[in-house]
């Protein structure tokens, strides 16, 4: 699964910053490593 989400019912101004750490960290981390480990099609990564 390559889209996972961090749900947070809030407004974006009202959320901590770890609360936005943790939706980074599983949405565009998580994605990152299930891809690398090989279960994504091609990705291309623009850095």
């Amino acid at each position: 699964m390559t889209a996972a989400a961090g749900n947070f019912l809030a407004s974006a101004l009202d959320r901590s910053s770890n609360a936005f750490r943790t939706v980074v960290d599983i949405d565009l981390i998580g994605t990152f490593h299930v891809c690398k480990a090989g279960s994504c099609p091609r990705v291309v990564l623009f850095v």
